[in-house]
């Protein structure tokens, strides 16, 4: 979330873009490795791609288009976990406890 280091990415995206890549959001960035941050990466990419195209389409207005943001208590549609929440820099971070690894 630190505009200095990436501009742009908020709350929801970044929510999004960790729930694709599989990383926890409570990782500390400095013990992600390399293919976390290509997987972070990757996350970004789909999430902003998938926004794009749910813009295209004229599908920015229907009922919460994101995939775990704003879940909690749904099941992770990837792994069929309870979806959580937690409050991380002061935003609330909806996260799959399940699926989502915490780097270490």
């Amino acid at each position: 979330m630190d505009q200095t280091v990436l501009a742009g990415v908020g709350n929801i995206m970044a929510i999004e873009a960790l729930w694709k890549a599989q990383i926890d959001p409570r990782s500390r960035a400095n013990a992600l490795d390399a293919a976390d941050l290509r997987s972070v990466s990757a996350g970004l990419r789909w999430t902003i791609r998938r926004t794009l195209a749910d813009l295209a389409k004229g599908e920015a207005g229907k009922e919460n288009p994101f995939m775990i943001y704003g879940r909690k208590g749904a099941p992770c549609p990837r792994c069929g976990t309870q979806l959580g929440r937690i409050v991380l820099g002061g935003r609330t971070t909806t996260f799959c406890p399940g699926c989502q690894i915490r780097a270490s």
